[in-house]
Order: structure tokens, then sequence, then C-alpha cells
């Protein structure tokens, strides 16, 4: 255990990219060190981590704990707005009902992320709206969430 310093440097709110990959492409997640990974996902042959487009300002990561029988538990939840509706995000966001996954996300100061492992991968929701003005924008909201026994690891490579 260490002391809650003060902060040294900036400190800004926001994710500002992530991937996402279904967990059964994945072969293995190396052993996290001090709560680090610090080698990139073993994946199966010919599977790739998946890039993801979502408006600025709208992609956010929470991390609720909560305590059982069993000890601590941990909701990672990740939220994104996909602008517009289309065929093709119809498609996409249809063929990722039902599976599970693990994201890799880095917020506005640059720390890295990794959610979800193959033991506890996240869910994943998606809800259309086309708003009710003009002013309004087509989008589909998503969100990839779990339980896990643990913090999100840093992804350190």
């Amino acid at each position: 255990m260490n002391d809650l310093n003060r902060l040294k440097g900036n400190n800004i709110g926001g994710v500002i990219r992530f991937n996402f990959i279904p967990v059964q492409d994945v072969q293995s997640i190396a052993l996290p060190i001090n709560h680090k990974v610090l080698e990139p996902l073993e994946l199966k042959e010919g599977k790739r981590w998946y890039c993801a487009y979502a408006t600025i300002g709208t992609m956010a990561y929470s991390e609720e704990q909560s305590d059982n029988d069993n000890g601590n538990i941990y909701k990672p939840k990740f939220i994104a707005i996909c602008p517009q509706d289309n065929e093709e995000m119809t498609d996409t966001l249809n063929a990722m009902r039902n599976q599970r996954f693990i994201i890799d996300y880095t917020d506005a100061n640059g720390l890295r992320k990794l959610v979800g492992t193959i033991e506890e991968p996240l869910f994943f929701t998606s809800t259309l709206s086309t708003k009710n003005d003009v002013k309004g924008r087509n989008e589909h909201a998503i969100s990839f969430y779990g339980e896990c026994t643990h913090k999100a690891y840093v992804y350190d490579i």
C-alpha cells in the first residue's frame, strides 16, 4: 500500500480511443505483473482487434466496486456513442449480439487499459435513437459491461 498523493500534471476526463475483440478470438493473455499486462494478447490465427469510431466526448469508462460473500467485485462499464444509423452499422451491431468481449482503451491522459479477460469477458448492448428534432442526431449508444474480480489492468505495451 502507498500514500494517496496529490496529482502531478494534468487530469483530463474522457476516453480518446478504444478497440474491441470477441473473447473467442483470444488465445491467451500474459499474466499481469503488478497489475500491468506487459505483452500483447496472443490472438488465434487470422483474428484481429476491431477498431471503433465513437463521437469524441461520448466515450467513458467507470468501474464500481462492491462486496459479496466471495470478496470484492468490480463492475466495469464502457460507454460510447457511434453516430448515424445505416445498414453497415446495423449489420456490425447485430453481429456483436450475444458475444462476449475484451476492450483496450486509452484515456485522455494517455493511460491505456485492458478491460475483461478470457475468464471474465464483457457483455455488449446497443440502443438506437433517432432523436425527435432536427438538432438531434441518429446514434447508437453502445456499452460493454460485466463483473470482474479485479480492477482493469494497465495495458503497458
